[in-house]
C-alpha cells in the first residue's frame, strides 16, 4: 500500500531536522573520544550527553 503524500509543512520540518542532525554530526565528526566525553558546560554536559538528549527529544 502506498504511503500518503506528506504535507508541505511536514516536508519542511523533516528537511530542517535532517539539516540540523547533519550539522550536529559534522561538528562532532572527528573529535577524539576524550573530547566527546569531556564536560564543556558548567552543568557538566558533554557532547555525547547532548546527542543522547537530542535522540530522546526528537
Amino acid at each position: 500500500m502506498a504511503q500518503p503524500a506528506m504535507s508541505k509543512e511536514c516536508e519542511a520540518l523533516l528537511s530542517t531536522l535532517t539539516g540540523q542532525r547533519n550539522h550536529m554530526l559534522g561538528i562532532l565528526d572527528g573529535l577524539p573520544e576524550e573530547a566527546l566525553r569531556h564536560p564543556v558546560l558548567p552543568s557538566g554536559w558533554t557532547c555525547l550527553g547532548l546527542v543522547r538528549h537530542l535522540t530522546l527529544v526528537v
